[in-house]
């Protein structure tokens, strides 16, 4: 329970801290959308977008997730504040302890990974969108 709070506290922290260029600010339309249609705090939606992009961080080499960080700005930020992702189980089973951390139920997983694959279809490419999916659907 106290890493919980305390995650939390951090993230809300972090977000109230950049100002500006905190990862809210530079990614306010994802933060928005996970939020509205997940029914998710601010906190959470930037917690969870950032353990998706650390799991695609850890999967890919640094020239592929360059990529990605150069056609989405703010996903610097969002790993910043983003908790700790084991990266060993595979799939979308690796987000389940940052998930819980955020106090997000594991069924909210595919649908939160749908909608940053959604975000980085229309606001980076489809080519960074696919290979955001093969990474993070990866057995």
């Amino acid at each position: 329970m106290y890493e919980r709070r305390e995650l939390l506290r951090r993230i809300g922290l972090a977000l109230v801290l950049s100002g500006a260029r905190g990862a809210r600010a530079q990614m306010p339309d994802l933060i928005a959308t996970l939020g509205a249609r997940l029914g998710i705090t601010g906190e959470q939606a930037a917690g969870g977008a950032g353990a998706v992009f650390r799991l695609a961080e850890q999967r890919l080499g640094p020239a592929e997730f360059s990529i990605i960080a150069g056609s989405l700005p703010g996903v610097d930020g969002l790993l910043e504040i983003a908790p700790a992702v084991a990266g060993q189980a595979g799939g979308l089973d690796d987000l389940a302890v940052p998930f819980s951390l955020l106090s997000m139920p594991q069924a909210l997983i595919a649908p939160f990974v749908g909608i940053v694959l959604d975000f980085a279809s229309a606001n980076g490419s489809e080519p960074v969108a696919g290979l955001l999916r093969r990474t993070l659907l990866a057995p």
